[in-house]
């Protein structure tokens, strides 16, 4: 988070016109609502650029008027997002690839918060598969609330859950956006630590005491998960305890990667696939 308050004072969605972006927008709204965030929504755009037949003139675009067909684009997917009716909205769209249209708007509008889908439109234009989360997830300076398909936070955000590696977080701010949100949402915060031992070290137990006392104010309680796969010990951690949101910091984005693969990590039939917010820095 950029600014020194440790509050999320403006949001970022990208969208690419799919069901997912406007799934993630609306639980942008959401966010918006309780945060008392601004929202800025974000499409980029390819210029086409046509082959020219032999012996034919090269096709020519107006740049204009393509800019003013994405942006009525934008306008009306934004309208035809439930939710959003009286929450005030920046609207941009730019001529370039998703990935790097992103990471400079979150530098240019001081974003605190980027939020977006997993997946996407489908066809040659570029689109917001995986590949593309966990590449924004990997380069963003700000944390990234990734948004599986068919979520909602409607009923708001009641259990939190911070996955640990009990490693020592140097950096305390990385911490604040987990506690902006489960101190917006009144959420029970779990931080949940996996391993194949059934018990900490000396150095693990002073990390997690470390931690309590910098996260104080949310009164977590700290959970053991035995597990040789972090993955899914997460997973089963998740699902037991009706986690809404799971939290991580990741110091080794393989792990990001493999749960974005898969899913998001749950399935779950009465609420679906949960959100998952990568941290920065620590």
């Amino acid at each position: 988070m950029k600014n020194k308050t440790g509050k999320i004072t403006k949001i970022l969605v990208p969208v690419d016109f799919s069901e997912c972006s406007k799934n993630a927008l609306e639980v942008a709204g959401s966010l918006v609502r309780k945060l008392g965030s601004s929202l800025v929504v974000f499409h980029a755009y390819h210029v086409p650029v046509p082959a020219q037949q032999y012996g034919s003139a090269p096709l020519h675009y107006d740049i204009g008027d393509l800019y003013a067909e994405e942006s009525d684009k934008l306008k009306i997917f934004v309208r035809n997002t439930k939710g959003l009716h009286d929450i005030p909205i920046e609207k941009h769209v730019s001529p370039s690839f998703a990935h790097d249209g992103i990471l400079s708007k979150v530098e240019n509008e001081d974003v605190d918060l980027i939020v977006m889908g997993t997946t996407g439109a489908s066809g040659l234009k570029d689109v917001f598969i995986g590949s593309i989360t966990y590449g924004i997830i990997r380069e963003s300076k700000v944390p990234v609330l990734s948004i599986p398909p068919n979520t909602t936070l409607e009923s708001g955000i009641e259990r939190v859950a911070f996955g640990v590696d009990c490693k020592t977080i140097e950096n305390e701010a990385c911490l604040k956006p987990i506690i902006a949100l489960a101190e917006a949402f009144d959420a029970d915060t779990h931080i949940i630590h996996v391993s194949d031992k059934r018990s900490l070290n000396i150095n693990q137990s002073c990390v997690v005491r470390d931690l309590n006392a910098k996260m104080l104010k949310l009164h977590p309680s700290f959970h053991f998960e035995v597990n040789s796969s972090v993955e899914e010990g997460l997973e089963n951690y998740v699902d037991k305890n009706n986690i809404d949101i799971l939290v991580l910091l990741p110091r080794h984005h393989n792990m990001i990667t493999r749960i974005l693969q898969k899913g998001n990590t749950r399935k779950v039939a009465s609420k679906g696939e949960i959100p998952m917010l990568t941290l920065i820095g620590g």
